[in-house]
């Protein structure tokens, strides 16, 4: 009885993770709003006047199920949470453009490179109107651990539409300002 119970919550938890999204933000701008749904830790989803941008998609379709499809995929890191191939499978498009630092671009596989604009560190371009830049970032320890390295080569994206800034990866040092920066 008691394993019955149990697995009755834990399920109900499971489905009602699985099931709510995050409310989103809206943030208005000269040029219309913008709307900033929130997924999972990197993961989140931009929309604009017929644009729609996924950052980082990862957990699986489902997750991402009735928030259209994207134009635009920014992917910032080669670790799982931020860079996962079965999920950006499922949710581009053939028209969608993915935009990768070298490091995840080595990695991705030859199915969905067809699409694959890298942006170096430092660099810049622009997709379905935006400006895009890539603002090089690597992780650190949370502790000083000297066999953890510096792991190098990873992007923090600058998506500009007009007067508008949106950083969705802040690297875990600027993580007590929160994880999405934005500035008009």
């Amino acid at each position: 009885m008691k394993l019955s119970i149990t697995t009755f919550f834990l399920s109900l938890i499971a489905f009602t993770g699985i099931a709510q999204q995050a409310t989103p933000d809206i943030i208005q701008t000269a040029k219309g709003g913008v709307t900033i749904q929130p997924i999972m830790h990197a993961s989140l989803v931009l929309s604009m006047k017929g644009l729609t941008i996924y950052a980082d998609p990862t957990g699986g379709a489902a997750k991402y199920a009735g928030l259209g499809s994207p134009n635009l995929i920014l992917i910032t890191d080669i670790h799982g949470d931020h860079f996962d191939p079965a999920t950006i499978a499922a949710v581009r498009t053939a028209n969608t453009v993915l935009i990768v630092p070298k490091a995840v671009a080595d990695k991705m596989p030859d199915s969905l490179k067809a699409k694959m604009v890298i942006v170096n560190n430092g660099g810049m371009t622009t997709q379905s109107g935006i400006s895009i830049s890539a603002i090089p970032m690597y992780n650190l320890p949370e502790a000083p651990m000297p066999n953890i390295p510096r792991v190098e080569g990873m992007a923090i994206y600058s998506a500009s539409a007009g007067r508008i800034s949106i950083f969705p990866a802040i690297p875990r040092a600027y993580r007590k300002c929160g994880p999405l920066r934005i500035s008009t």
